[in-house]
């Protein structure tokens, strides 16, 4: 899914929020190790596990770029 930074690491898991989701109302995604970004930065994530309201997840390599496609 993607994934908005919302806040600084803390303890090795960086606060973020799917992009579907509204910021202090909707559960968190609890993003695992690495580094996510500052605040505000989209970024795609593989969720890991589910509580009542949070996800768990980790970051997902970013797909190859398609450097001189044209398009149609």
């Amino acid at each position: 899914i993607e994934a908005i930074v919302d806040g600084p690491p803390a303890g090795g898991r960086t606060p973020a929020r799917s992009t579907w989701d509204a910021p202090e109302i909707d559960g968190r995604v609890w993003i695992e190790g690495g580094e996510a970004g500052p605040p505000g930065t989209i970024c795609r994530v593989e969720v890991t596990g589910a509580g009542a309201r949070d996800l768990s997840a980790v970051l997902r390599p970013e797909p190859p770029s398609l450097r001189g496609f044209q398009g149609a």
